[in-house]
């Protein structure tokens, strides 16, 4: 995975930045897209107001991180991601089926003695 430059995010706790190309890769894989390009999109919610200690506000604005997913795109970008080419399709069934072990044989069933 690509690492972010000049970003410190290796304190305790934290793990190293990854670039929105990674991410991007890692959605497509997650969401098993396998055809078109993709791109990282952020949504955000913006609230005005009042910012400050309350003898001091001013007026202010207030970003929350509303949620982070995938758009599909029709050209080439920095970050795009091409899910064909990453994601062949039938790559992930067969990943699926070489991950999971063979079924355990059947027990034989006892089965009880007829009544008369």
């Amino acid at each position: 995975m690509e690492q972010l430059e000049n970003i410190d995010m290796t304190g305790p706790g934290s793990v190293p930045a990854i670039s929105l190309k990674t991410l991007g890769e890692i959605l497509v894989r997650h969401f098993n897209l396998h055809e078109g390009r993709w791109e990282v999109s952020v949504s955000f919610q913006v609230g005005f107001g009042g910012v400050g200690p309350p003898d001091k506000l001013s007026p202010g604005v207030i970003l929350g991180l509303q949620g982070i997913g995938l758009s599909r795109i029709t050209h080439e970008t920095a970050n795009a991601v091409d899910a064909a080419e990453l994601n062949p399709r039938g790559e992930m069934q067969a990943k699926v089926q070489d991950s999971q072990p063979a079924a355990p044989p059947a027990k034989p069933r006892k089965v009880a003695p007829a009544k008369r």
